[in-house]
């Protein structure tokens, strides 16, 4: 069943719950995303990092911005001028 079929069955079945039930599914959900199985690992994973620059600062951003900016450069300075495209 496609995703979107299969949000539209789950969203039809939610409907028809009592107000207990639907606190329970309601946890187990909120339980899923905790444990990171409704979002996926790989994006659990990612999501783990959402905000880690809100906390750097400012000295330690601009070194950052720095940093990406001097290896950008060396690694395309390095390419052949075909290969990323300034003929």
């Amino acid at each position: 069943m496609a995703q979107t079929d299969m949000r539209a069955v789950i969203a039809k079945d939610i409907q028809d719950l009592s107000p207990d039930t639907l606190e329970e599914v309601h946890n187990y959900i909120v339980k899923l995303k905790e444990q990171g199985l409704g979002l996926g690992e790989q994006k659990a994973d990612l999501m783990a990092f959402a905000g880690s620059w809100a906390e750097m600062s400012d000295e330690e951003y601009k070194t950052l911005m720095e940093d990406i900016n001097q290896h950008r450069q060396q690694a395309f300075s390095e390419r052949p001028r075909d290969e990323i495209g300034l003929d």
